[in-house]
């Protein structure tokens, strides 16, 4: 007998009967997808799109990183039980794949945001030189985040308003801002008018 191109040669003589067992390995593949905290698709270049293997291989694959979005978890829909899922964290997943095709994998990230504050007089000129030392320039956190931003005592100002510059639209309350949207930054600026 010999095996050649994917093919099975044997010669049998007379009276002689045979039978040939030809072996296969079950082939499995599990789907991965990207999603935000609010079930959004994240696109990542170069990220996996998918585990292929042999059935009971175990396998893992690197995840991808980006500067707007941390790791939160991964789940296994085991619509095909093509995989189980055996581990998971911020820098990979292990799958012990299963026969057949159609499991899914979902990788959750947790959307980040950073916000500048900018200290301005009534005429829009900034303030950096009379804001008192220590007070916070930046904020960063996750989307949905709530964060206070002080309105720091000015000798000569008073301070007046806070307003935002935005490429979406976000929820202001007072000094309080929500993260809605990590894609851009999002700039806020106080406003101060000078006293007599």
């Amino acid at each position: 007998m010999k095996e050649d191109n994917g093919k099975v040669y044997f010669a049998i003589d007379t009276n002689d009967s045979a039978k040939i067992v030809l072996h296969y390995r079950a082939r499995a593949h599990v789907g991965i997808q990207y999603q935000d905290d609010l079930g959004q698709p994240v696109a990542f270049d170069g990220a996996a799109s998918g585990i292929d293997g042999y059935r009971d291989e175990t396998k893992s694959v690197n995840l991808p990183t980006d500067p707007w979005y941390d790791y939160d978890s991964a789940e296994m829909s085991n619509i095909g039980s093509s995989g189980t899922l055996i581990s998971s964290n911020k820098d990979q997943v292990s799958v012990k794949l299963n026969h057949r095709n159609g499991s899914d994998l979902t990788v959750e990230y947790i959307a980040k945001a950073k916000i500048r504050v900018e200290y301005v007089d009534e005429l829009g000129n900034p303030m950096g030189d009379l804001i008192p030392e220590g007070t916070p320039g930046e904020y960063s956190g996750y989307r949905g985040d709530v964060k206070s931003i002080p309105t720091p005592n000015v000798p000569n100002y008073q301070y007046i308003r806070m307003y935002s510059s935005t490429v979406f639209t976000e929820k202001v309350t007072g000094v309080l801002f929500y993260f809605h949207d990590a894609v851009f930054r999002y700039f806020r600026y106080l406003l101060y008018v000078r006293t007599p």
